[in-house]
């Protein structure tokens, strides 16, 4: 019996070696893909890191950008109304004067007429007045 206990005790003792090469191994291939995995893990943590920056370097300049445009825009669309503003201002200015040139040119007109009537009645009166009444003597008194 007591060799069976040797035996026993022996047989545990193998098992535990075995297990105890196995445990070795096992850690050993944990080891290196653990180590493998952690560097894995911090090559893509850095990578990921920069794509988050550069992408939120590029976020952030984009919506500058957008800010930057819609202020433009805004500013063009309040010149636009000014401009359009300022149109309806010129167009009724220009028709206002078209129409004032209107009526001075047909008062320009009448009064034309009425000159050159004027003109052409005080030529003939002056014609008239320069010729002389018959009998009259060219030596007489005016």
């Amino acid at each position: 019996s007591a060799t069976t206990g040797n035996r026993a005790v022996a047989k545990v003792t193998e098992l535990l070696t075995v297990l105890m090469t196995q445990l070795k191994e096992d850690a050993k291939a944990d080891k290196s893909i653990f180590t493998k995995y952690k560097s894995w893990y911090v090559d893509k943590s850095k990578s990921t890191k920069e794509v988050i920056e550069k992408t939120s370097a590029q976020i952030e300049s984009l919506q500058s950008s957008l800010a930057s445009q819609d202020a433009f825009r805004k500013g063009k669309a309040l010149n636009l109304a000014t401009y359009g503003q300022n149109l309806v201002k010129v167009e009724n200015t220009l028709e206002d004067a078209t129409t004032r040139r209107g009526k001075e040119k047909k008062t320009f007109a009448d009064n034309e007429a009425e000159f050159l009537t004027a003109i052409d009645q005080l030529t003939r009166a002056l014609v008239v007045l320069g010729k002389k009444a018959p009998g009259e003597k060219s030596g007489a008194a005016s």
